[in-house]
């Protein structure tokens, strides 16, 4: 009897470990899985590389390969995007994807994607990567694609502007925004831009923005008093950004041509903080007079002017809040004060720094933000009618809407900028 127990036993504790390694050569425990949504056909064949960033600005290669239906990752390449992603004091990691799929005697170059891997993930996760046909060419039997790097700059301590206020009036305001993160999850995300070589303007180039590179809670809390008279007043953050120039090239055998395209990635690394729980993000402010963009063109290329709701008067006191300024679809369905971010004015620093940058790209934005509100109230009477405006992209971007539901297309702010002029009798 004793040993017919044993026997069930061991029989069942068999079942147990075939069961298990069984599903550990489906599943990968600690690894993920990448469905590929996008129908490649059954002559496609989809190549991969997956790549992360290091603290100091090189990029790593984890792994490349082909697939078909599913890409899968070893536990110890999560292990490794989780390590990077303590470093950086960040709460989760990020992988980018570059794909390209072959039919034929042609080759379909993908959109970089990307996806984070949270720092406790410890088990097998799903992910979907969205791969869709782009830039198609013909090319050789046997041919293949790849990027390369072909300038790459990691900046500390970069003063991006988020909220700008230009007051061409005698009314005087005081200007008051918060951004908070819902999520240890969410942060300032990763935007890629794809142009040829001969693109001149915002118009004549793709833009992509991507998960967060670095993640944590936090708060940013801004507030300008402005007197009266014409000046400007801008506020900011610090961050450390990564900036990419990288073209595409065809590659068969040991010669590789350049086909032309070029992708830009501006990659966050972090912010500077002055505390902890919640995470206050530190925030620089200028004033002066005349053009904050330093310029005598208004507004920049790529920027548009949204009227506000209404206008300031001499004895007006009730706030205008940022929904009234900016009507967009900026809620998901659960959150109404849920806004999936603020393009921020980064490229303006950005292309004043780095003389390879191209000029166009002073309109390029790094998305950030999570839940935003603030106001904008008269501080004092006058007899002046002031306008408010408020600018815009005037590309459209993709963003997520929360982070786990859907994403929308929708023009952005350009950092909370606005333009006060004075309405004539």
């Amino acid at each position: 009897m004793r040993r017919s127990r044993a026997y069930a036993i061991l029989g069942a504790v068999l079942i147990v470990v075939i069961v298990g390694l069984t599903y550990r050569s489906i599943y990968p425990v600690g690894g993920v899985r990448l469905a590929v949504s996008t129908p490649i056909g059954e002559n496609g064949e989809l190549h991969y590389r997956i790549w992360t960033v290091a603290p100091n600005g090189s990029l790593i290669l984890l792994t490349s390969g082909t697939a078909h239906t599913y890409i899968t990752l070893s536990s110890s390449v999560v292990r490794r995007v989780q390590s990077t992603a303590r470093r950086l004091n960040s709460s989760s990691g990020i992988l980018f994807v570059d794909t390209w799929v072959k039919r034929g005697d042609e080759v379909y170059s993908m959109p970089v994607q990307s996806f984070e891997i949270k720092d406790n993930e410890r088990w097998f996760v799903p992910k979907k990567v969205r791969i869709s046909l782009f830039n198609p060419l013909k090319v050789e039997k046997g041919s293949a694609l790849e990027w390369r790097t072909l300038d790459r700059t990691l900046l500390h301590d970069v003063k991006v502007p988020v909220m700008i206020v230009q007051k061409n009036s005698n009314v005087s305001l005081v200007v008051n925004l918060a951004i908070n993160s819902y999520s240890n999850y969410v942060g300032p995300k990763v935007t890629v831009v794809y142009a040829n070589e001969s693109a001149r303007n915002v118009s004549d180039v793709k833009i992509n923005v991507l998960n967060s590179a670095f993640t944590g809670t936090y708060h940013i809390g801004m507030g300008a008093e402005m007197k009266k008279g014409p000046h400007w007043v801008a506020e900011g953050v610090y961050m450390n950004l990564l900036v990419i120039k990288q073209e595409e090239y065809v590659c068969k055998g040991t010669v590789c041509q350049p086909d032309g395209l070029l992708r830009y990635l501006v990659i966050p690394l972090g912010m500077r903080y002055t505390g902890s729980n919640p995470m206050i993000v530190n925030v620089w402010r200028e004033e002066g007079s005349g053009n904050w963009w330093k310029s005598t063109r208004y507004p920049p290329r790529g920027i548009t002017l949204t009227p506000a709701l209404g206008v300031f008067v001499g004895d007006l006191r009730n706030p205008t809040m940022l929904y009234d300024i900016y009507r967009k679809p900026w809620s998901s369905d659960n959150m109404t004060m849920y806004a999936v971010g603020v393009a921020t004015p980064a490229g303006y620093e950005l292309r004043n720094k780095l003389n390879w940058l191209p000029g166009w790209f002073s309109s390029i934005p790094v998305v950030l933000g999570n839940s935003i509100a603030g106001s904008m109230y008269e501080l004092q009477e006058t007899n002046e009618t002031a306008k408010v405006y408020g600018t815009e992209t005037a590309f459209k971007i993709r963003v997520k809407t929360s982070p786990t539901n859907g994403s929308t297309v929708t023009t952005m702010p350009f950092g909370y900028y606005f333009y006060v002029v004075p309405v004539k009798p």
